[in-house]
């Protein structure tokens, strides 16, 4: 089958990695997944959350339970959006909402059905509903009375003979939108099996892909002898998957650990008893203070900001590698592919763009988050607790890029963090011009703030600074600058009137050449020969290379293809001009790497990039 899936073993009530269950031997059922599709365990955290959401909105018994191996699985949303399938369905959708404040579910219709069946109240069509009601509103006559928990706004479930639906009242009195319909007979499976249950299961799975790790990680160590042998641990759950992995291999890693001064103190203890437990080195690069003093002048973090990574983890990490590995270092590090957009493309062995002599080694890279918590169980490695409070990042505790139903969480959890940063956000998002309606909203998490926000702002009334206005502008800095060491600079400003998505820019760059795309620092790397392009999400860009002839060719390029990735127009020139099939157009275009040769067939079929000629050339100050 195509697509993202993972198998289920309706014997045992399991996900199984492969296609028969190592438990019972049965034939196990696709389950198809939602991109990214890195489904994880639900937490202790998450399902108390999620039955405390149940049974305030449907009713639930207080006997009623959800079995452990209840799965998640991330979603696009406007904040927190959990798939959750429970026996292998897909039960409905766990959502924040940053301007209510509070968790919700809203239930497919097979969610609806063993909702119903295990006892949640519910609304009842008179008729027997075998006409098309699905996407359809149901009048308040067809039902047998709208009760006063089914209030405006509110999801509901609805009985129809033999179906069973989900939906939500609609205001006025105009009764209920059904969003999704299953037949009536859809029950839980009774069944409670434990994560244990689940190691079992997938063991032989599990210990092939260790195996296959541990040999990986031996043949890049056999490949650089001599180069010291370290491990990135950051105290998160990927990181020691990593780091039990780089033991495995039989060598003692050195454990590097850079102490943003924004993490969690359960984080940090956790960094601590591991090197201290396993009886390894720890090298711990600090950065103290240094985001609370430079927050004063560079101002709020944003996800198309993040001066605070570079100034919180760029700079220490490079300060420590360079004191202690002066010839070059190898680092174990814990990056998978489905975490981001950004991060598809790893491969084994990459060399940091960002730290001088640093090469990464990335085990992991196609594990989904439910391999890594498999492993954790099977191997017993003592994990960071805070993931059992639901946490899913567990390093800088305010960072812009966590959602706000965790920082809500951290009211609960670490409440002088909480005020402490509120407080901030407050003083630093008046100086910024967003009101305070905005700032609890999230809405301090962007420079310019992305459609959803934009949407989710008017409909409100917040004050928020509203995205640059006119054509792209681009302002190249006088003259092309000699480089210390040696060729030469150009560098460049390029502002749009409406948000860019990063990651299809960084995506596109990697038609000019190889492209390192850092979502932490915001900073996407092209490389072609002697030709380099660093190009941030502010935009901002410096180019090098040999000879001042090279340079300005080359900065049109890099232009050309900010430029597709924010104004295609779907033309499909572009992958008609592809010989290697690496061009795709949906909504956007995207390239795969994989296949991309660089040749440039697909930018100079572009109708937009001929604009980038003009902005270079009136781009001169």
């Amino acid at each position: 089958m195509g697509g993202e899936h993972i198998f289920w073993c309706d014997g045992c009530g399991l996900p199984i990695l492969r296609a028969r269950c190592g438990r019972c031997g049965r034939e196990g059922r696709p389950v198809e997944l939602s991109p990214p599709g890195d489904v994880r365990p639900a937490p202790r955290g998450a399902l108390e959350l999620l039955l405390s959401a149940l049974r305030r909105q449907y009713g639930m018994p207080g006997v009623f339970r959800l079995p452990e191996m209840t799965i998640l699985n991330h979603v696009s949303g406007l904040d927190r959006a959990d798939q959750v399938i429970v026996d292998g369905r897909l039960l409905g959708t766990l959502s924040f909402d940053p301007v209510g404040r509070e968790h919700s579910f809203a239930p497919t219709g097979a969610g609806a059905a063993m909702l119903l069946n295990a006892g949640a109240r519910h609304l009842r069509l008179r008729s027997d509903g075998r006409g098309h009601v699905k996407g359809k509103t149901v009048p308040p006559g067809a039902l047998e009375r709208l009760h006063d928990w089914a209030a405006p706004g509110s999801e509901v479930l609805v009985a129809s003979g033999e179906s069973a639906a989900s939906g939500r009242v609609l205001g006025g009195g105009a009764g209920v939108r059904i969003r999704d319909i299953a037949p009536r007979g859809i029950r839980f499976s009774g069944l409670f099996p434990t994560m244990d249950n689940a190691v079992s299961a997938n063991r032989e799975a599990l210990e092939a892909m260790e195996a296959l790790a541990v040999r990986e990680i031996n043949s890049v160590v056999s490949d650089h002898p001599g180069l010291p042998f370290t491990v990135s641990f950051s105290g998160g759950k990927d990181s020691l998957v990593a780091l039990e992995l780089a033991a495995r291999t039989g060598r003692d890693p050195v454990m590097l650990f850079c102490n943003t001064g924004l993490e969690f103190p359960e984080t940090v203890a956790h960094v601590r008893a591991t090197a201290r437990e396993r009886g390894l080195r720890l090298l711990e690069g600090g950065a103290a203070d240094a985001f609370w003093e430079n927050l004063g002048r560079f101002g709020l973090p944003a996800k198309d900001y993040r001066w605070c990574c570079k100034v919180c983890k760029l700079a220490p990490m490079t300060s420590l590698l360079a004191g202690h590995f002066r010839g070059g270092v190898l680092t174990v590090e814990g990056r998978r592919r489905r975490e981001s957009f950004s991060r598809q493309n790893i491969r084994l062995l990459e060399e940091s763009p960002f730290v001088p002599g640093q090469l990464n080694i990335e085990p992991v890279r196609d594990w989904r988050a439910l391999e890594v918590w498999l492993y954790i169980r099977m191997r017993r490695l003592p994990y960071n607790p805070l993931y059992d409070a639901d946490m899913e990042r567990v390093g800088c505790w305010m960072c812009p890029s966590t959602l706000e139903s965790e920082f809500e969480a951290l009211k609960g959890t670490h409440p002088e963090l909480h005020s402490r940063w509120a407080g901030r956000l407050r003083e630093e998002g008046a100086r910024a011009g967003l009101d305070e309606r905005a700032l609890s909203a999230g809405a301090w998490r962007w420079k310019v703030l992305p459609p959803k926000m934009r949407e989710l702002a008017g409909r409100h009334g917040w004050r928020s600074p509203g995205p640059r206005t006119g054509e792209p502008a681009l302002y190249v800095a006088t003259g092309i600058s000699p480089c210390l060491t040696g060729g030469c600079s150009l560098e460049a400003n390029l502002s749009f009137s409406e948000e860019v998505p990063f990651e299809r820019v960084a995506n596109l760059l990697g038609t000019l050449g190889e492209v390192r795309h850092s979502e932490d620092l915001g900073v996407a790397i092209a490389r072609r020969g002697q030709l380099s392009a660093k190009v941030f999400e502010s935009g901002q860009m410096l180019v090098t290379g040999p000879r001042p002839d090279t340079v300005r060719p080359f900065l049109r390029e890099v232009v050309g293809a900010v430029l597709r990735a924010a104004r295609c127009s779907r033309c499909l020139l572009c992958v008609k001009a592809c010989k290697k099939g690496a061009m795709k157009v949906w909504q956007a275009p995207g390239v795969d790497l994989s296949r991309c040769d660089h040749c440039g067939r697909c930018a100079k079929s572009c109708v937009v990039v001929k604009y980038a000629d003009k902005l270079v050339e009136r781009g001169n100050r």
